[in-house]
């Protein structure tokens, strides 16, 4: 079973990431399915615009560390398919190429002719910063948070740098990049990464969630809906495809390709350059470090008391 389900209502089409008990880690059938459903939503005509949403209370957690420590993951939780090109026996070719089938979605996202609109209610964390950067419009709900946490297992948040970077200024790239924590939804819609923070409502108190809310357990995640059926965050979207389904497809797609000219420029230029970047730290000795500790839960070597 695919951990991305593609649904159709009207002219809508949505992608849920669907696999809460991985906290949507990016594997090669994460990437597959995300890349066949804007596949699909190109060939079919009737699609006005594709909703981007996830299931339990992580949108995507980045890397699936625990293939990464068997050394089948890439640095930005990227993955390449069954039969990619790159050489086995040398790693860091083969790294590059997983890196690569990431960086291939994201720019999937960015170029879609179909608007994209992320609806997230959960945390977004390393690689899956960069779906939501791709993304044209992102609502976030009371519960998301963003994070780079890259710099606290040893690695570097290069692939999915040109596209975040684009979504923000310089001081407050370089307080995500160098930190690393997490920051709120009002926090990422301030520094200009999230376009509207949707603040609490009614189920704040005790009601229906969209993403699994702190009492939910792993097991009862799995069953829980798509953060976009949260009554918050299902206004809002609404409004927004209601507004996009008055306008003309055609001036949709290029409208798309105005606003995100300067984004794609930027993959263009340093797309290789960050693939390389990423790759060589994720074959350091620091990120083997850091991805052991992270599994073992226990402190890298490198952190200092003071």
């Amino acid at each position: 079973m695919s951990p991305v389900r593609y649904e159709v209502s009207g002219s809508t089409a949505t992608l849920v990431l669907d696999e809460p008990r991985n906290r949507n880690a990016i594997t090669p059938e994460l990437l597959e399915g995300i890349a066949s459903g804007l596949r699909a939503t190109e060939e079919d005509a009737r699609i006005r615009a594709v909703v981007l949403t996830h299931t339990g209370n992580t949108f995507c957690a980045g890397a699936d560390l625990s293939r990464g420590k068997r050394g089948k993951q890439g640095s930005a939780g990227a993955a390449s398919a069954e039969g990619d090109s790159a050489d086995p026996a040398d790693p860091a070719a083969e790294q590059r190429e997983r890196g690569r089938a990431a960086a291939d979605v994201c720019r999937a996202l960015l170029e879609s002719p179909k608007p994209v609109i992320a609806a997230l209610d959960g945390h977004v964390r390393a690689g899956g910063m960069g779906f939501v950067a791709a993304c044209d419009v992102v609502l976030a709900g009371p519960r998301a948070t963003f994070g780079l946490s890259e710099v606290r297992i040893g690695v570097v948040a290069a692939m999915i740098a040109p596209l975040v970077l684009a979504r923000l200024g310089d001081r407050t790239a370089a307080e995500w990049f160098l930190r690393g924590s997490a920051v709120s939804a009002a926090e990422a819609a301030s520094a200009g990464f999230v376009t509207r923070a949707v603040p609490a409502g009614a189920e704040a108190a005790g009601g229906v969630s969209g993403g699994a809310g702190a009492a939910r357990t792993a097991a009862s995640a799995a069953d829980a809906p798509p953060a976009s059926a949260s009554p918050v965050l299902a206004e809002a979207l609404e409004e927004v495809l209601g507004d996009l389904r008055k306008a003309a497809p055609a001036a949709l797609a290029a409208s798309k390709r105005l606003v995100n000219r300067r984004v794609l420029r930027r993959v263009e230029e340093e797309g290789e350059e960050m693939l390389d970047l990423s790759a060589s730290f994720f074959l350091s000795d620091d990120a083997r470090a850091g991805m052991g500790a992270f599994l073992a839960k226990e402190a890298p070597p490198w952190v200092v008391g003071e």
